[in-house]
């Protein structure tokens, strides 16, 4: 097996996503749902994560910003277990 076969995380691994709705973190999300991850993301922009779960139904989404503290509370309260972040 190789190195990046390796890398490739398996099916239901719990992914928490920062700025997860658009550009790079976006491209990021959309390779975890690939892999059948379990995806949550979070973004700043309302509208971009309308569009991401428009095309993307299955992962779970919330408006936050990563600079407040009570983030990864939060996130643990909504995805359960994170694995990934």
């Amino acid at each position: 097996m190789s190195l990046i076969d390796n890398m490739r995380p398996g099916p239901g691994l719990a992914v928490l996503n920062t700025a997860g709705a658009a550009g790079i973190g976006r491209t990021t999300a959309e390779a975890f749902l690939e892999a059948e991850a379990r995806l949550h993301i979070c973004d700043v922009s309302a509208g971009a994560i309308e569009a991401f779960t428009k095309a993307h139904p299955k992962a779970g989404a919330t408006l936050a910003d990563v600079a407040d503290e009570a983030l990864p509370g939060q996130a643990i309260s909504v995805c359960g277990n994170v694995e990934t972040l």
